[in-house]
């Protein structure tokens, strides 16, 4: 997918004029080559960044005439209205391996969820290495292998292509499993003795007078 992206040299609180026009403000870095500030239009970079996430290779087209395979490296949210105020490109080269994290898209059902059990989802992205042009966009995790309860999927059952190398977990460590439902602990009801509870009752109202007669 390619955007188009224009240069800009608003910085600092200048920026909320392009907030106004509908317009990105951004960040372009990495390769080895200097940052480059630019603005791209909100409307289609948030179309693309829902479509495709962080680890799906665009093109910005800058100025209508220079291109840059890029990244979407991080983006900076409203902490009020959570609308994208900033957006962090991270230039690539496509013969040099990228570290990602891939958001794991849950599909499928448990059998052994609908017969009672509770699904426990232990991790919901996981950082990958690959060339550019071999990054997922999400990675499916199939609960339908979960058929018994203390079943579990791990890393090791991820389907990925041999070029996508999973980074910092061991094959074992667990993804999502099902756990037997425990009954709620009964609490014993306590036996109230309702003539204290009258008694100090009274108490305290009697008290609350004597106060306020004495103002």
């Amino acid at each position: 997918m390619q955007l188009k992206a224009e240069t800009r040299q608003e910085t600092g609180k200048k920026v909320k004029r392009l907030r106004k026009e509908k317009k990105l403000p951004a960040v372009l870095y990495g390769a080895g080559k200097e940052n480059f500030l630019i603005s791209l239009d909100y409307s289609d970079f948030l179309k693309a960044f829902r479509e495709l996430g962080s680890s799906t290779i665009l093109t910005l087209l800058i100025d209508d005439k220079d291109t840059e395979n890029v990244l979407i490296h991080d983006i900076e949210e409203d902490p009020v209205s959570g609308d994208i105020i900033h957006a962090d490109f991270l230039r690539v080269k496509m013969d040099e391996e990228v570290h990602a994290h891939i958001e794991l898209e849950f599909i499928g059902e448990s059998e052994a969820v609908k017969q009672g059990g509770v699904l426990v989802k232990n991790m919901y992205e996981i950082e990958v290495a690959a060339l550019p042009q071999y990054l997922p966009n999400k990675i499916e995790v199939d609960l339908s292998k979960l058929k018994n309860i203390d079943d579990v999927i791990t890393v090791a059952d991820l389907s990925l292509p041999e070029e996508v190398e999973v980074l910092k977990l061991h094959p074992d460590e667990v993804i999502a499993t099902v756990i037997e439902e425990k009954p709620e602990e009964e609490i014993p009801a306590q036996e109230l003795d309702l003539s204290q509870v009258k008694v100090e009752g009274e108490e305290k109202r009697k008290e609350k007078e004597e106060q306020e007669s004495q103002k």
